[in-house]
């Protein structure tokens, strides 16, 4: 009873589904059928996630003065949890930042990420992204990258290449705030 990770056909975008379910036997005991029913639990899943990853975090927020450190057990948090790749950045109001923590899923990923990262510094007046965030104090989703906006977002070939080695299929940039 155990919810289950299922592919949905289109895109590959996983769901998770909690299945329950029964042999049919016939009068000699034989298995003759299965009667069962499944209830896509994707967005309580998530939300559980959600919640778990932000106790973890507070939690880690708070164990540790060394802020560096913190940072990079938030990020691993969210690779673990929520994410592919997490990047954590300290700025300003004015959209200066620079990344204090990086984690991927696949650890032989972190280099591309490093390599995107030193590819792609901090441009404090972009639109969109970290900058906008840190300016804005609200969060902003793309909860699909199209092709389309990958070239956009790379202005070099090398950075188009190395971004199209990360694939990434979805991107979050959210502002934290740290108090004291």
């Amino acid at each position: 009873r155990s919810p289950r990770p299922r592919e949905a056909s289109v895109g590959g975008v996983v769901r998770w589904v909690e299945r329950r379910g029964r042999v049919l036997l016939d009068s000699q005991g034989n298995a003759v059928g299965m009667m069962g029913r499944g209830q896509d639990i994707t967005e309580r899943k998530n939300a559980a996630d959600a919640e778990r990853f932000r106790a973890e975090a507070s939690e880690a927020r708070a164990a540790s003065l060394d802020y560096k450190k913190t940072l990079a057990l938030v990020a691993k948090s969210a690779v673990r949890d929520v994410a592919d790749w997490c990047s954590i950045a300290i700025g300003d109001e004015s959209g200066r930042y620079d990344t204090l923590a990086i984690a991927h899923r696949d650890p032989e990923r972190i280099k591309w990420v490093e390599e995107y990262t030193r590819l792609n510094p901090p441009r404090f007046d972009k639109p969109t992204g970290v900058p906008q965030v840190l300016r804005t104090g609200k969060p902003e989703l793309y909860p699909e990258i199209s092709e389309e906006m990958l070239d956009a977002g790379a202005s070099t070939p090398d950075e188009r290449r190395v971004i199209r080695e990360l694939a990434p299929k979805a991107a979050l940039a959210v502002p934290m705030s740290a108090r004291g």
